[in-house]
């Protein structure tokens, strides 16, 4: 597909203007971490030992962004929780976070219920829904998220209040520390990556550029294959976001592992079936600041990939820190989700299947 089809393409499918949510990445980043700078953290809730943070879909992502990024500096272990029982670990020395976009998400909003039990040490993330209405009947601090660089209003979109609420409460939970700047950093070096063009002149003009050609020789690469995403340390997070977009946006399958792990058992198999992996595409996140050995460990597995025939593209990042390149990767990947999906003539935006399932669980539920 050529520049112009796909850049018509956007102004005919995408009807709810994701390419606006996707755009203003850097600007939800910086409006959450100040705005959930006004949530008043009681001074005990600093005294814990653990983190957990419950919630589901796009709702965890940006604790898993977190904790990747900051994994070699927190002062304490962040965990995740994205079922409907709290883990039997969690007591009075644990810090909760509740996140859950629509406030209405109900593993989370099933955890809620009894988890003042467990600690008091509990805050939440919400546009609303009923986990507000918990969060003010039980006197409880939370980041009310004012969406208003999400115009697409898709929860996976949001993804930068996520991130970035979530750290400025781990930061005034004196759990990380990060300084305005580098948020301003992030906010300005998004904002010169975004695809903000208005006109089809404009779009057809982005992609006969450099980062432009790019893009559009990657996501051809890309099409009608099964991507299998491999990342490491600090861009673990931004690969799990990526797989997400893949499957909710572009309506792709799509599978992610993780070096080194991933070397110890995964190469066993895909060599074995090497000649069955015709319709499958390896997208390899690298890094410069990755450990030396891991580095050597995606030279090595990319060696092994061209000698066995496997087909694989990679994406290097390009930002000075961790944090920059973790979200480089997750608007980079959002992108590539985006424009798979108008490739194959679909709107990215609804999740049509998802929303009958969840419809279905609530009318056979108990």
């Amino acid at each position: 597909m050529n520049a112009q089809t796909l850049v018509s393409r956007i102004f005919a499918l995408d009807k709810f203007d994701m390419r606006a949510s996707l755009n203003e990445l850097g600007k939800q980043c910086a409006q959450a971490f100040e705005d959930a700078d006004g949530v008043v953290i009681p001074k005990e809730f600093r005294r814990h030992t653990a983190v957990l943070i419950v919630g589901m879909g796009g709702s965890a992502l940006g604790a898993d962004f977190i904790r990747n990024v900051y994994g070699d500096t927190l002062k304490r272990p962040i965990k995740i929780s994205m079922d409907y029982i709290t883990p039997r670990w969690v007591s009075q020395d644990t810090l909760v976070v509740l996140s859950s976009y629509s406030g209405d998400t109900e593993e989370t909003l099933a955890q809620a219920k009894s988890i003042l039990e467990r600690t008091n040490k509990v805050v939440a993330i919400t546009c609303g829904g009923a986990l507000l209405e918990w969060c003010k009947k039980n006197h409880q601090p939370v980041y009310v998220i004012n969406p208003v660089h999400n115009p697409c209003g898709a929860p996976r979109l949001g993804i930068g209040y996520g991130m970035c609420g979530l750290l400025r409460i781990l930061v005034n939970a004196g759990d990380i520390k990060i300084a305005q700047k580098d948020i301003a950093g992030v906010a300005s070096f998004l904002d010169q990556r975004s695809l903000a063009f208005k006109t089809q002149e404009e779009g057809e003009k982005y992609f006969e550029g450099r980062e432009g050609l790019e893009l559009l020789k990657a996501i051809q690469h890309l099409k009608n294959k099964m991507l299998i995403i491999i990342a490491a340390e600090h861009l673990r997070g931004a690969g799990h976001i990526l797989n997400n977009y893949l499957h909710e946006s572009a309506k792709v399958f799509s599978a992610y592992f993780f070096v080194p792990e991933c070397n110890h058992y995964m190469l066993e198999s895909v060599a074995n079936f090497s000649d069955q992996m015709k319709n499958v595409l390896f997208l390899f996140l690298e890094s410069a600041l990755y450990h030396p050995k891991n580095q050597l460990r995606f030279k090595l597995t990319k060696q092994l990939f061209s000698q066995k025939k496997i087909d694989f593209i990679t994406l290097s990042m390009e930002g000075s820190t961790k944090l920059l390149q973790a979200c480089e990767a997750v608007q980079y990947g959002g992108y590539v989700a985006y424009f798979l999906a108008l490739q194959q003539g679909i709107d990215p935006t609804p999740i049509k299947v998802i929303q009958d399932f969840k419809k279905k669980m609530n009318e056979q539920g108990a």
